[in-house]
This record gives C-alpha cells, structure tokens and sequence, in this order.
C-alpha cells in the first residue's frame, strides 16, 4: 500500500507526515494509540525507514506524536486550549514565603515547528527562535522545567539573565508587558533531564502546560512550556473558557 508519490516536489517524509496526520484527526489513529513501528510503516507505504524516521520526528515536533523511550510512538492525547490573563508565577511562589530558585541551564537558537511559526507569524523557513531553558524549585523542593521561546524580533533576550522574574525584567528593562494569549494542557512523559530533576523513573507521566502569550500591543512575545510533576507549582493556575484542540 502506498500512497505517496516519488516524483512528487513535496519531500516523501512530508507526504507521509500528512497521511498519519490525516489519519489522526480522522479518528483512524486514536489517542494515546501505538503506531506502528519504523519497519512496518517503511513496508506498508513502500519508502526507506529513514524517510519514516523523518516524518515521525516531525509529527513529534508538532505534538501529534509522543515517543516513549523503550515503549514506542503513540498518538499524543488530546489538549485542553484556554483563553488566558497572564500574570507572574513569580510574586505568586514568593508570596507563599518559600524561596524560588531559578537555576539556567542554557540559552540556544533553534528551529521552531509548526505551531511555534504560526504563533510568532514568522516569514521564512530560515527564521530561528531563541530557546531559554531553567529549573525552578521553592525552598529546594523541583517545581517545574521551563522552556522560554522568543523569535529574533526579541534578540536582546540571548544575552539576558533569567535567574529571577522574567515578566519583571520585560516590564522594567524593555516596557514589554504580558497581555492575553492562550494556555494549553496536556500529558508528557518524562526526558532523562526531567527525570533526574523530580527524581522519578524516566517515562513517569507528568503535566505540560504551555503558555502563548503576547505583549501589551498584541505583538507575540513568547512561548513557555512548563512541565510539572502532578499538581506541584501548579496552584492558582486558572484561566477561562475552555475548548478542545
């Protein structure tokens, strides 16, 4: 069975993509559901197992599949997508009286996927984000691991220190304030990294929550994905209207 075309201008990796995508919203592919592995995707639509590797790392990259070390590549469940006021999560832990520590790991350029070059209308392929990465943890017990997206319309953040409140730091030193955006939720399984900061076995389920947010002129600002272990941090975390993507 194929149904892809070889001499096709569009990459076969691609074409594949769009057929298990197709399949996922179609209901074909249920949540949470096996897909099947490299070798028999390579034999049912005929192309090498690199092509197949391709495109399972782009639909992973888009968020419509989740790999799981040592189990396979399942279709991604479903996330909750909220209208959201966005406020710092910092003054709210301080408040608690407990001492936040943020401690930075890296500062990158990478290539966004889909959602993220939507989100920041970006113009070409070429176009880079800049990726903040930090662990937070309140009175030495681990909170979250967070990653900060910002495009190249916002440079001046690679060489800015985010050990302490980055809504604080936009607000003071660049008259950038967080407006409105949108928040998304949903299951992940733990990265080795994630593992090792809240001590739990690597594949351990945890909470993903994503922040989409814009500026006071309605100017995307950044991205912030936030992973949690159950509830911890999580408290007070309450935007509206709520709806299914």
């Amino acid at each position: 069975m194929s149904d892809l075309c070889a001499n096709s201008s569009v990459p076969l990796y691609c074409q594949l993509a769009s057929k298990i995508q197709e399949d996922i919203y179609s209901g074909i592919l249920k949540p949470d559901e096996q897909i099947p592995p490299e070798f028999d995707l390579s034999e049912m639509y005929q192309v090498s197992r690199s092509t197949v590797r391709k495109a399972i790392a782009k639909l992973v990259s888009d968020d419509l599949l989740i790999k799981i070390h040592g189990k396979g590549t399942f279709v991604a469940p479903p996330r909750i997508k909220r209208k959201a006021v966005f406020a710092s999560s910092t003054k709210e832990w301080q408040q608690s009286g407990k001492k936040l520590t943020n401690r930075v790991l890296e500062t990158t350029i990478i290539e966004p996927n889909s959602s993220e070059y939507a989100f920041f209308e970006l113009t070409s392929k070429n176009d880079r984000l800049i990726s903040m990465h930090r662990t937070r943890s309140l009175s030495g017990e681990p909170i979250c691991v967070e990653t900060i997206l910002f495009s190249t319309r916002h440079a001046f953040m690679m060489n800015e220190d985010i050990s302490g409140s980055l809504y604080e730091l936009l607000e003071k030193k660049y008259q950038l304030y967080p407006s409105t955006g949108y928040r998304t939720f949903e299951i992940c399984y733990a990265t080795k990294e994630e593992a090792d900061f809240f001590s739990v076995p690597r594949g351990s389920s945890l909470m993903l929550i994503r922040d989409y947010v814009k500026d006071q002129n309605g100017v995307p600002l950044h991205i912030s994905k936030n992973v949690y272990l159950g509830n911890k941090g999580t408290e007070g975390i309450e935007p509206v209207q709520i709806q299914f993507v």
